[in-house]
Order: C-alpha cells, then sequence, then structure tokens
C-alpha cells in the first residue's frame, strides 16, 4: 500500500494515477492530520509525503509518525525545500526527498525498493 499525504488534490489524483498504472494499491489524504488518525502504527508500505502542507508542518508529522514505531518508509516530495529542513527530514526517517514536479520513474524505483 502506498499512502499518499499532500494538501493539492492535483497532486494526489496524478500520484495516485501514477501509482495505480504501475498496479500498486493507493490511498490519499489531505492533510497529515487525516493520515494519523487512521494510522493504527502497524499498517505496512510507504507513505509520500508533502513535506510543504498548511495544516501540519513536516516536522511535527513526522514525529507524531516515529511515536508510533514501526518505522515506515517516508518519501518526501517538495517544490522548495531549506537545507536544515532537509536534514531535519532524515533524522526522522526519511528515507528520499524529491523535488516538485517528482520524477515518475525515480519515485517508482524509490517505491520498489522500500516496498
Amino acid at each position: 500500500m502506498v499512502y499518499v499525504i499532500d494538501d493539492d488534490a492535483n497532486v494526489r489524483r496524478s500520484l495516485e494515477l501514477l501509482l495505480r498504472s504501475y498496479e500498486l494499491r493507493c490511498t490519499s489524504f489531505n492533510t497529515g492530520k487525516e493520515f494519523l488518525e487512521q494510522y493504527s502504527g502497524s499498517q505496512q508500505g510507504v507513505v509520500i509525503l508533502d513535506l510543504k502542507m498548511a495544516d501540519m508542518d513536516a516536522k511535527d508529522f513526522l514525529q507524531a509518525l516515529r511515536d508510533y514505531g514501526n518505522g515506515i518508509p517516508v518519501i518526501g516530495i517538495t517544490a522548495n525545500i531549506e537545507s536544515n529542513m532537509r536534514q531535519y527530514c532524515r533524522d526522522l526517517g526519511v528515507k528520499s526527498i524529491m523535488s516538485k514536479p517528482v520524477d515518475s520513474k525515480a519515485l517508482m524505483d524509490i517505491i520498489r525498493y522500500y516496498k
């Protein structure tokens, strides 16, 4: 399962189409809070996370996810990230950070690696 978390509906839709074209199951969320409300900590898969969302910043989301302790892989996507944020995200377990627009082939390679 691939969990897509992005507050931009167009980005969510395009990622859903991409994932389904590779026959991957996916579920999308508009906010990090929506995902965390349904996440039990036992689900397996990969999270694709927009690192710049209005409802919850990446630091808060990643810390909350880390508190669950299962280490679900997170792939961060963003249009712009500061260098100190990049290191902070890596420290909290983000496996890869990609720039928007996302390179489809590179994203699929990363998902396959962690899946």
